[in-house]
């Protein structure tokens, strides 16, 4: 929780400090995340902020988990092939 006000500024102002830094850095970055946990009831039970939720701040994707992908499944087997021998 202590640090989403910093995220937070950093993604709308595009602009962050460093520490022990009085100079102000210009950034342009897009941040890109993934989780299991429903954000909605995070931001109910207060684990989290709900200005991080907003539409300008968030695209959300829902997708299944790689286990029930079968392409994962292949992708992993055709790399494993290539790995070297421990």
């Amino acid at each position: 929780m202590a640090l989403q006000p910093k995220l937070l500024r950093v993604l709308q102002e595009q602009e962050f400090e460093r520490l022990g830094s009085g100079r102000t850095h210009q950034v342009d970055v897009r941040l890109v995340a993934a989780t299991h946990r429903n954000l909605t009831e995070m931001v109910k039970r207060s684990d989290s902020r709900r200005s991080l939720l907003s539409p300008e701040c968030i695209s959300s994707l829902a997708a299944a988990p790689a286990r029930a992908r079968e392409d994962i499944r292949r992708l992993s087997n055709i790399l494993l092939r290539f790995m070297p021998a421990a």
